[in-house]
């Protein structure tokens, strides 16, 4: 298969010369994608969000942070050729996307309704201290099984592992830095976070986002591989949202999400599964239904977003189901210009 896609000429002089999509501008993009590898119970990200859960969930939700960290379980799939396409028509100058039917871009309110993290704290992060408190071995330790291995407490949980399980969270499965490795980079917001500092990682997260997009454009303006980490899975899900009704996506409603635990229902089946409480959740796409790219997928992607979408399969207002949802539990559509 050709690694280039034949396409009409770009609709836009920003990119007209971004106009043919190639694979080769993907090459190891998303190998920062924060998966779940398999690993021994003793080494798994699973076993010890269990733990740090039912010790952490009121402190979670005091921060802000309980909801995206519930989306780390789901383990969702790529979908490349969405992500990869939807890239191309991406303004450095306006930061949104050109789609046909007219810009669009995630905002800090699609931040909130996707992840629930902070989004109106202080955006000064020199207030914090940025001295490390504790002192963590991220190199030559055996990947992130060795990481958990090594901080996964076996008893009550202290403030050292607490700030261990943020920090992973942070680089691996919210930030998804380009080393795809252990780092301290974030280690600064993990204590900031384990003391409850209040802390906008909600921008921060947007800003990266933005970031990422721009850095990629960038890239592909001139021929060159993208190989940009950062967090393609919020791009991801954004996406998932903007385009649910023309791949015909499941309603909110009927839509599920991995549970940590299974359950046995009244007639002894096993459940696995429950219904969605999030955006995140409802937009995280299942296991089973990723996609690797390649030029006929990458083809078809961009050649929507060029021509558009029909009418009725346009989404405008991404979260109009917002009240089947429980989350988030501090911002609620039905509030705004609410009487009260």
């Amino acid at each position: 298969m050709s690694s280039s896609a034949s396409l009409p000429t770009a609709p836009s002089a920003e990119y007209a010369e971004i106009g043919q999509p190639r694979l080769s501008h993907w090459k190891n993009t998303f190998k920062s994608w924060p998966s779940l590898e398999k690993t021994p119970p003793e080494k798994s990200w699973i076993t010890w969000f269990k733990c740090m859960s039912a010790s952490k969930r009121v402190h979670w939700d005091e921060i802000g942070i309980g909801q995206a960290l519930d989306l780390t379980i789901a383990n969702s799939a790529k979908d490349e050729p969405l992500m990869a396409a939807a890239s191309y028509f991406w303004s450095n100058t306006i930061n949104a996307f050109l789609f046909n039917q007219g810009p669009m871009t995630p905002t800090l309110v699609d931040i909130i309704m996707i992840t629930g993290l902070d989004v109106t704290s202080s955006a000064n992060p020199m207030s914090l201290n940025t001295k490390n408190q504790y002192d963590f071995k991220t190199k030559s330790i055996g990947g992130w099984s060795g990481y958990v291995a090594a901080y996964m407490g076996l008893g009550s949980v202290t403030p050292r592992e607490h700030v261990a399980f943020l920090l992973m969270w942070l680089e691996k499965f919210l930030f998804c830095g380009s080393s795809c490795g252990r780092t301290t980079n974030w280690q600064f917001v993990a204590e900031a976070l384990e003391a409850k500092k209040q802390f906008p990682l909600g921008k921060i997260l947007l800003g990266y986002l933005y970031q990422m997009l721009n850095n990629a454009s960038t890239k592909l303006a001139v021929g060159s591989v993208v190989r940009a980490g950062g967090p393609w899975w919020l791009l991801q899900s954004w996406l998932n949202l903007v385009v649910m009704k023309f791949v015909n996506r499941p309603s909110v409603t009927e839509a599920e999400f991995p549970r940590l635990e299974p359950i046995t229902d009244d007639d002894e089946d096993e459940r696995t599964h429950r219904r969605c409480t999030s955006y995140g959740e409802y937009a995280s796409t299942p296991t089973d239904t990723g996609a690797k790219l390649s030029a006929e997928l990458l083809k078809d992607w961009f050649c929507n977003f060029y021509d558009g979408f029909q009418k009725d399969a346009r989404v405008w207002f991404l979260y109009e189901d917002s009240t089947f949802l429980e989350n988030p539990l501090d911002f609620r559509f039905e509030d705004i210009n609410h009487d009260r």
